[in-house]
């Protein structure tokens, strides 16, 4: 019985090396490029059309859109915003990575979901008008 047991595991183990190796020699799924992901510290203005969206300077050039989950009602008295990761990463290049903290003055901060984050092309960006950050 015990030597039967060991067969199974020694099996078992030599498929899981073959799963993992097979999947790791494949290429990667495209995904999001690293240059698409938002680091927090480098917010530098937002503004806000409405309660359910939020326009991010990041850097000098670059111009996000944060749909969020629900309506964020502070978001028109805000002081300022901030990201916050969910994870242990320091990019956020998901919504699932996000949560956005509306700023105010002489009050707790509000805490609202992301549901969605997009980079604006440039035509984009000269749509906002007075709604750019």
């Amino acid at each position: 019985m015990k030597k039967s047991f060991k067969i199974l595991t020694t099996a078992a183990a030599l498929t899981v090396l073959v799963l993992t190796s097979s999947v790791s020699a494949q290429p990667k799924a495209p995904g999001k490029p690293q240059a698409d992901c938002i680091f927090p510290r480098d917010i530098s203005s937002f503004s806000s059309p409405n309660d359910h969206t939020v326009y991010l300077r990041v850097g000098a050039s670059n111009y996000y859109k944060l749909d969020l989950i629900g309506p964020c009602h502070n978001l028109g008295f805000a002081q300022g915003v901030e990201l916050k990761t969910s994870t242990a990463a320091v990019a956020i290049c998901s919504p699932l990575d996000a949560e956005l903290i509306v700023r105010l003055s002489g009050a707790a901060p509000d805490l609202c979901p992301v549901q969605g984050i997009s980079k604006l092309t440039p035509a984009e960006v000269a749509l906002l008008g007075k709604n750019k950050p």
